[in-house]
């Protein structure tokens, strides 16, 4: 562009001197540029260009980026250390300044960029049900206060529980499922009354092993298998078994509510017809008669909530005392096991 101004300044006063009468801001139209300078103007346009277009991106991604030698303000040579840095322009370029700088920047460390870290896997379905199946009850739990949560699952476990299911009854409840997962160790949680994919995903975030719902829903179902998550969902009549295992494959399923539908009685006329379903039975199982349940071939454990009931909680949590819980506990896992 410089070197297209200066030609077109050579050519005008040569014109001037041919033509005294012309005005000197006058273009004479008879002398034509050389095509080199054209060229050379339109290398200078893009050269322009381009600088203004670093320029631009440097101010538009943020100067504090490209201050390189750390002195909090941006000039020209910050931008040139920062080129060379990244091999834009050669090092022989920079100006001594710019050299301190990009060896100054060299030299400061920089922290180890953040990183999320993975999602957790679910316990695999076999081991959840190897679990399920040991434990023999399965206490389902309601958490009206996040503080409960943790004395809670501890008292359940030094009572021989070592499988809760934490329901999603209450607002608290997905985040104390995290709780519960990350202090106490050696506890297998499932989710239960779980409605929406949505659910699924905060349980699974917070360390859920296996999902329970009161019914089935297809979408659960869905999620549960993209997950990698066991789901327990709720059936009552053959219809739904079948359609629950031919459709989707479940063979572990929730029989709720067992004692308005039948009770044992229905399982035990399910044994016949669905040999290879299993079922954990909920809603109306007391310690009275859960062994009922847990004697029968199909039945892999019994859910129930009387030995954490949220007249007990709210005693055991106001006093700080989880003793009268973890005496409960154990009785309930003695009435389940037939021991």
């Amino acid at each position: 562009w410089i070197q297209f101004r200066r030609s077109a300044s050579l050519q005008g006063a040569a014109a001037l001197r041919r033509d005294p009468a012309m005005a000197e801001g006058d273009t004479p139209k008879d002398v034509e540029t050389p095509k080199e300078d054209i060229k050379l103007a339109e290398i200078g346009r893009c050269a322009y260009a381009g600088y203004y277009f670093i320029l631009f991106f440097a101010f538009w991604f943020g100067a504090a980026r490209f201050d390189v030698d750390g002195d909090g303000d941006f000039d020209p040579s910050d931008v040139q250390a920062y080129l060379a840095d990244h091999g834009f322009i050669s090092n022989n370029k920079m100006t001594p300044r710019t050299s301190q700088a990009k060896a100054k920047a060299k030299a400061t460390i920089r922290p180890a960029r953040k990183t999320k870290p993975p999602a957790r896997k679910p316990a695999s379905a076999e081991d959840v049900i190897r679990r399920v199946t040991a434990c023999k009850v399965v206490p389902v739990v309601k958490i009206n206060a996040l503080a409960e949560g943790v004395p809670l699952a501890r008292a359940l476990k030094e009572g021989g529980i070592d499988v809760i299911e934490i329901t999603f009854r209450t607002a608290c409840a997905a985040e104390a499922i995290r709780e519960v997962c990350k202090s106490v160790e050696g506890v297998c949680v499932g989710a239960g009354t779980v409605l929406t994919p949505a659910q699924v995903d905060e349980a699974l975030a917070g360390g859920a092993d296996f999902i329970v719902s009161p019914g089935f829903d297809p979408a659960v179902a869905r999620r549960c298998r993209a997950r990698g998550a066991l789901y327990l969902p709720g059936v009552i009549t053959p219809t739904e078994v079948l359609m629950v295992t031919s459709g989707f494959k479940l063979k572990n399923l929730k029989f709720f509510p067992a004692s308005n539908f039948g009770g044992a009685g229905t399982l035990k006329s399910y044994a016949a017809v669905f040999p290879d379903v299993t079922f954990m039975p909920t809603g109306g199982v007391t310690e009275e008669n859960i062994r009922s349940f847990t004697s029968m071939p199909n039945v892999i454990a019994a859910g129930g909530s009387w030995f954490v009931s949220d007249d007990l909680v709210k005693k055991a949590a106001a006093s700080n005392d989880w003793s009268e819980i973890c005496s409960a506990a154990k009785r309930a896992a003695q009435a389940a096991r037939g021991t």
